[in-house]
């Protein structure tokens, strides 16, 4: 998967936060609306976007928060390399 810029820069920044705080898990923000017609253009594209990272298998949905999370940081370190 080749990722745009904010995908790399909400990876990055997910793996930097891991790797300050062992044990802590930085949530990646996803689309928990459902329908997003009444949001801005903008907001739709990002969402867009961070879904494709948890159909790539980088991230999953915690069914508790609705946000999402990085797998494993090894592996995403790698894509970002």
């Amino acid at each position: 998967m080749k990722l745009v810029k904010i995908q790399r820069d909400i990876l990055a920044n997910a793996v930097w936060s891991e790797n300050k705080f062992p044990g802590s898990k930085k949530p990646i923000h996803v689309n928990n609306f459902g329908s997003l017609e009444n949001f801005s253009k903008n907001y739709q594209r990002y969402c867009e976007k961070m879904e494709k990272l948890i159909d790539s298998g980088l991230s999953d949905r915690n069914d508790n928060d609705g946000e999402t999370y990085i797998d494993n940081s090894t592996v995403v370190r790698k894509v970002l390399a």
